[in-house]
């Protein structure tokens, strides 16, 4: 069962209304919201917790409202949440959008009946805006089973199909063992994995890490323990999110925000139409991309990714989310060269195949500039690399107080490999680089630093490849200084496929990190002997990376 708990203590306000008295046996349904003073007090950026209790069986829904009072600052949003069984509930809302000063109104209710009301202020961010996550533990030791099908779930105050990285590592450095997932946020704020720990060692100690975009979220420790005889392989698929769209309406979700080096994610509705035609940027920005979607799969949504790493250049910008759905770019993108700047894109979405006439509705696409990940450690800060054969990817490495270090990928097969020397060029301790992976193996750059101020140079020629980088899972190593005479001093997976992009992908990985180790790529990247990093329990099923 999912189990939220607030950010920090909280008082406990008495204001409840709307209570419903039932006849007969049981009590009156009650809920009260936790703060302090007369109001609640939000500040104005991401991640804001609203926490309360009820009377309410465990398991239940509650629904909130958050509606602004202020007409110059309109705001409204309906989060729901199930009550833990200490009878609490929390919620998580993104206020970046409002001005410090707005005054908002919040309601729970249960079965249509408000249960409480209460009023609440932001204040200016002073530090806490950022996106929070919470992993469900039942009890005071959280634990999973020696077994496949080991589900971690919990809550986030991301938006419904943001993408958000499990990390699993064990703490024992005679077990080493290293599991990444990457999923992604459902509609009500929930995030769900399945892990195989079949070869993991009961007692084995390990800590769990939940990351967006390269930043821990939150951390936890647990033990592993001998399986009980429930430890089954999931036997259905984890469910993509479904957009938060009238799908009923055509329409589209109006602001959307993302990194630069990221994947942006438009939920569209069709309503009636047969199709609907987006447009992203104009002629005051020198970027304009169109591309016209119909649905495929009978929901009459379609889930636009717009790839803004790929933006400007000669890669795939624009895909969907679900390969039953169709796109067309029907208004190529300029090739500007390069990737485009993070600001500020308008959107447009007409109905039909074409941009005849007065646009249906309008938005923003809103690109930010990577936030660099401050970090004492050099590490990968994405362990989970996936892209398609004709796409961009983007992989973050966060150097910390190394001058530079070298990043190694090769296939298990030896037909492919690359390898490059990163150093920081404008002081903030990262360099991301873009994988150009239409490029690999031909005469034209594959590897490219998202900052032309830091600096990547391939120290081997990769191999002429006669078509597309093939389609498999590659070992990603990152070592300190400029060459591999040491151990790697962190692992990943990088992986190449045709599958949905915006559904579940786990690789599972053995780390070793003893010491022996002796890679040399040779040009080709292929894993010498003296290497024992292997990539285990990855299965390919319908283009998704799952244990």
């Amino acid at each position: 069962m999912r189990r939220r708990y607030p950010p920090r203590a909280l008082l406990m306000t008495t204001l409840i209304v709307g209570a419903v008295v039932l006849t007969g046996v049981g009590a009156a349904q009650t809920a009260t919201f936790f703060h302090d003073g007369e109001e609640i007090t939000l500040q104005a950026g991401q991640g804001q917790a609203i926490s309360g209790e009820t009377n309410l069986d465990r398991g239940s829904t509650v629904n909130l409202l958050v509606q602004s009072e202020d007409p110059e600052s309109p705001f409204l949003t309906r989060p729901a949440a199930e009550v833990d069984e200490n009878g609490r509930f929390t919620v998580y809302v993104d206020l970046s959008h409002l001005s410090p000063g707005t005054n908002l109104s919040v309601a729970v209710s249960h079965d249509d009946e408000v249960l409480a009301e209460t009023t609440a202020r932001t204040v200016p961010c002073s530090g806490g805006c950022k996106p929070m996550a919470a992993i469900d533990s039942d009890g005071d030791q959280f634990t999973l089973q020696a077994g496949p099908g080991q589900e971690i779930t919990g809550t986030t105050s991301l938006d419904s199909a943001s993408s958000v990285t499990v990390r699993l590592e064990s703490e024992d450095a005679d077990q080493p063992f290293l599991v990444a997932t990457e999923t992604l946020v459902s509609n009500d704020g929930t995030f769900s994995t399945h892990l195989d720990l079949t070869d993991a060692r009961p007692g084995t100690r390990f800590k769990v890490s939940v990351l967006h975009e390269g930043e821990q979220l939150t951390q936890t420790t647990g033990e592993v323990i001998p399986c009980d005889g429930g430890c089954e392989a999931p036997t259905t698929e984890t469910a993509s999110p479904r957009p938060t769209i009238d799908a009923d309406e055509l329409g589209f979700k109006s602001v959307v925000e993302a990194s630069a080096t990221e994947t942006a994610r438009i939920p569209v509705g069709l309503g009636d139409a047969d199709a609907a035609t987006l447009v992203v940027g104009s002629a005051d920005v020198n970027y304009v991309v169109a591309a016209t979607v119909r649905d495929g799969n009978g929901d009459n949504r379609v889930v636009v990714e717009f790839d803004a790493a790929a933006a400007g250049t000669d890669n795939r910008t624009i895909s969907v989310a679900d390969e039953a759905d169709d796109v067309a770019v029907v208004d190529p993108e300029p090739d500007l060269g390069f990737s485009i700047e993070p600001a500020d894109y308008d959107m447009q979405l007409y109905g039909g195949d074409s941009t005849d006439g007065e646009p249906d509705s309008t938005g923003t696409l809103i690109l930010r500039q990577p936030t660099p990940t401050p970090t004492d450690d050099l590490t990968l800060q994405k362990d989970v690399v996936v892209t398609r054969p004709t796409e961009a990817a983007t992989v973050p490495i966060g150097l910390g107080d190394a001058d530079s270090a070298m990043i190694a990928m090769w296939d298990p097969d030896g037909e492919y490999g690359i390898n490059a020397t990163v150093s920081d060029g404008d002081g903030d301790d990262r360099v991301v680089l873009y994988f150009r992976t239409r490029n690999a193996g031909t005469d034209r750059p594959t590897l490219e630093a998202a900052s032309a101020a830091d600096n990547v140079s391939v120290t081997d020629p990769e191999p002429t490849l006669s078509g597309p980088l093939p389609e498999t899972e590659y070992h990603l190593n990152l070592y300190a200084g400029a060459d591999s005479a040491d151990d790697a001093v962190d692992v990943g997976v990088f992986v190449v496929s045709k599958g949905e992009s915006g559904g579940t992908r786990t690789a599972t990985l053995q780390d070793s990190r003893s010491t022996g180790r002796d890679l040399d790529l040779g040009g080709i990247g292929a894993l010498a002997a003296g290497a024992v990093f292997a990539v285990v329990g990855v299965g390919l099923l319908l283009g998704l990376f799952r244990s």
